[in-house]
């Protein structure tokens, strides 16, 4: 009996990224709110005649359709959304590529995420915004983000005692299990001030102060999730 074959037409979907294939082919992960992360043959999209090059770039919202028997499907429709996505450039493009990596390391494949999806169109919104905190917006992507996959954060108590987190108080952070003052010796646990947990947990950006403490509580957390994978769009911030 032959694999069942599989079709979805008309998603929604943001490319995550894209790398050669063959010739003149494209290998694509894409974010979509229906089925999650997919991954997508766009065959012929690097020939010379191609119309599907122009389109087929991260941060441009498409409508696409796909074919397959695997987990590896055939691209066969796309087309640009109409909604309108503003460009990213300098520093707030490197957090574009910050997101797209960090969506494709920790999301599992065809696995619907619509809250994430509709998370992400904001956040790059947000970054093409001259007005608006990139790191503020990465922390809250990022508190989504693993959310989405499971791991929810504690932020407004002890996890060891049960008491509300004093601002006054310095806590370990450990992963899988929250702050706590007990942990401020574990040698795998994270030392923050609670003051800026609670900035966390209001979804406030703080001060400045706050605003790296989070960034490094964030980053702890989300390596521990990535199991040793390295974050290349770090680099560009070097």
């Amino acid at each position: 009996m032959s694999p069942q074959r599989w079709r979805a037409n008309d998603q929604s979907l943001f490319i995550l990224n894209r790398r050669p294939y063959r010739e003149t082919s494209l290998l694509i992960d894409g974010l979509t709110p229906d089925y999650g992360k997919v991954a997508l043959i766009a065959k012929g999209a690097r020939g010379a005649k191609s119309r599907r090059a122009s389109i087929l770039q991260p941060f441009i919202p498409l409508r696409v359709s796909w074919q397959g028997r695997t987990e590896l499907m055939t691209l066969t429709q796309v087309e640009r959304d109409a909604s309108a996505m503003p460009t990213l450039s300098g520093k707030r493009l490197y957090c574009g590529f910050y997101l797209n990596e960090i969506i494709v390391y920790l999301l599992h494949a065809y696995d619907p995420h619509p809250q994430l999806f509709e998370d992400y169109r904001c956040a790059l919104m947000k970054l093409a915004e001259d007005d608006q905190d990139m790191a503020h917006t990465l922390r809250q992507f990022e508190c989504g983000l693993l959310q989405e996959i499971g791991y929810q954060l504690i932020l407004d108590r002890d996890v060891q005692t049960g008491l509300p987190i004093d601002s006054a108080t310095i806590y370990g952070y450990l992963p899988g299990a929250g702050p706590s003052v007990d942990f401020v010796a574990e040698p795998t646990a994270h030392q923050i001030d609670g003051e800026s947990l609670l900035t966390l947990k209001s979804g406030d950006a703080g001060d400045a102060k706050q605003g790296l403490a989070v960034k490094r509580l964030m980053r702890f957390l989300i390596d521990h999730q990535l199991n040793g994978k390295m974050i290349k769009s770090r680099s560009l911030f070097s």
